[in-house]
Formats: structure tokens, sequence, C-alpha cells
């Protein structure tokens, strides 16, 4: 049985109203009515994250690891053997070393802040979430000392660039000169 005598009881008390008790049924309606409607809602959205669950995990870890190493200060010379130990670490499935950047990216007059990455070739080409999700050019056009950046294409329309724009970068910490600190800017295409 699902109900017990007394959960009847109580449950005909707050749900059918007898002579006077309108005003209690009008609010138990109404509470069981956004009790029932909370309850939707959580259910739908828990089984549409659920459903997306591995396209999301794929999306975020793929670019972004589950842990980072860094140096103090920024610098981390011995970072072949630090690689090298985090690959050896059992469960450990791919350590990528990156060098990571906040900077200024221009282009035809139009400035936006980006979070710039340099990673080896031979981790770019053979990173899942960057294989074939080219929308224009090639990242096998990348080589070192080329000059040639790959930039995301929300980057790429919000500065109006295409393949083989000159886009420029700008680097706060530039050369001090009597007349202040003159920012770094390298193009690349």
């Amino acid at each position: 049985m699902l109900l017990s005598r007394y959960e009847r009881m109580i449950a005909r008390r707050y749900l059918l109203p007898g002579r006077g008790e309108g005003f209690i049924f009008l609010v138990a309606g109404i509470s069981l009515a956004a009790v029932m409607l909370g309850v939707a809602a959580l259910v739908i959205v828990m089984s549409v994250m659920n459903g997306f669950r591995a396209e999301l995990f794929d999306k975020i870890v793929g670019l972004n690891g589950h842990a980072v190493i860094q140096g103090y200060g920024g610098r981390l010379p011995d970072w072949r053997e630090i690689v090298a130990e985090a690959r050896a670490t059992p469960g450990i499935i791919e350590a990528t070393p990156l060098i990571e950047q906040p900077l200024m990216s221009s282009y035809n007059g139009r400035v936006e802040a980006v979070l710039v990455r340099g990673m080896r070739v031979a981790d770019i080409r053979s990173n899942p979430s960057l294989k074939g999700k080219e929308l224009s050019g090639s990242l096998a056009s990348i080589t070192p000392g080329s000059g040639r950046i790959g930039i995301g294409s929300r980057l790429a329309e919000a500065l109006g660039a295409q393949v083989g724009s000159q886009v420029s970068l700008l680097s706060p910490q530039g050369q001090t000169t009597p007349f202040g600190t003159v920012p770094r800017i390298v193009s690349y295409t």
C-alpha cells in the first residue's frame, strides 16, 4: 500500500476542502503546483546536463587539463624532466607542456584581450580537440619560426581577421625607456 491511513487522512484534510476551508485549499494547491513545477524543472535540467556531459567534458578538458604545474616566478627551466615524470605517473594519460600569457591582439584598428598559448607543433597536431576542427586555413601551415599562428573563430570574427591577415600581439611587459615602459608588439600571420 502506498499511503498509510494517517497519510491519507492528512492528504484528504488539506487537498479536499471542507466548509470554510477554501483558503487552506488555495494555499495547499498553489504550494503543490509550485513544488511540482520546481521538481519538473530540476528533472529536465538534470536530464539535459547529463545528456551533454560527455561533450561538455571533452570540450572543457580537451584544451584545459585536469592539473597544471607552474614554476615560481613564471619560469620552469626543467620542464622536459617534469613532462617525462608526469607521463610516467600511473593514471596520467597525457602531459602537454605549454606557455600561457594574457596579451592584447590587434588587427585593423580592433583590439581584443586574448589568452595566448604556445605549444609544441606535435602537441597541436595530435590534440583531438583541435584535429579536424579548422574552419579555414590549416594547422599544418603552423611551423616553428614561420611567424604563423592559429586563432579561434570568435576572435577572428571579433577582429575581422581572415587567413593571411597580419595580427599584432601586444605585451604590456615591454622595454623600459626614459619615457616609461614601451609595450612589445609582434606581428603574426
